[in-house]
């Protein structure tokens, strides 16, 4: 056989003997050896021994393929992968406290049990870096979602839900990230704004800070005067 023949083989088998997706599936279909996260999704519309027709999740676009011309490549079922697992990396300032960490945690799960028909549990919550320079801590949380990634806006819509609710938390306890470098430069295009006399008084430093953040206004005035 040459080797158009053998391809349209491998598409025969894949189809007949693998069965990698049905009707209706969500798939996304990558190169085997490709590392970077699955983007493109398409929605599994006909399928037959030698072809198969996709319609593409975004822009409805239908497109018809050869099932040789796929077999050899890395396809991702949505509709068979169960229980999405949700991955959120947060920043939090190197100066928060046990406690204050330990509070944040509790508050998440408790959002998660009382949503439970979106959400079934808070997986893992662990330190991937420390940065001393830029004075921060990233977290990982996991999180695992009731339903699959064939319902790939609902996941991700809960996912905003829970990230908004987790930055509010965040500002509220007083350990989101904000870069010192941009502390920094509010104060120093703020005191060439001022003139000498009104940097000394710290008035125009905390007028600036208290715009960017309001809940260190007073903290950050009282050390400036």
């Amino acid at each position: 056989f040459g080797p158009s023949a053998a391809k349209a083989i491998d598409g025969v088998l894949m189809i007949a003997m693998q069965r990698p997706f049905d009707l209706g599936d969500r798939v996304c279909i990558t190169s085997p050896t490709c590392s970077e996260p699955p983007s493109e999704t398409w929605f599994i519309e006909d399928v037959s021994l030698w072809k198969t027709t996709l319609r593409h999740a975004a822009s409805n676009q239908v497109s018809t393929v050869t099932n040789g011309a796929i077999a050899s490549s890395r396809i991702i079922n949505y509709a068979r992968s169960q229980k999405a697992l949700v991955n959120l990396p947060l920043l939090f300032r190197s100066e928060a406290s046990g406690q204050q960490i330990s509070l944040f945690r509790a508050a998440v799960e408790k959002f998660i049990k009382d949503n439970p028909r979106v959400w079934a549990s808070l997986v893992t919550f662990f330190i991937v870096k420390i940065d001393p320079d830029a004075e921060s801590v990233e977290y990982l949380m996991r999180f695992q979602h009731h339903k699959s990634w064939q319902e790939h806006t609902t996941v991700l819509t809960n996912r905003g839900e829970l990230l908004q609710f987790m930055m509010k938390l965040m500002m509220k306890l007083d350990i989101a990230y904000d870069s010192p470098k941009s502390r920094i430069s509010v104060e120093l295009n703020t005191s060439k704004r001022a003139g000498n006399d009104d940097f000394k008084d710290g008035a125009f430093i905390s007028e600036a800070i208290s715009k960017q953040w309001p809940c260190k206004a007073d903290e950050r005035a009282s050390k400036s005067s």
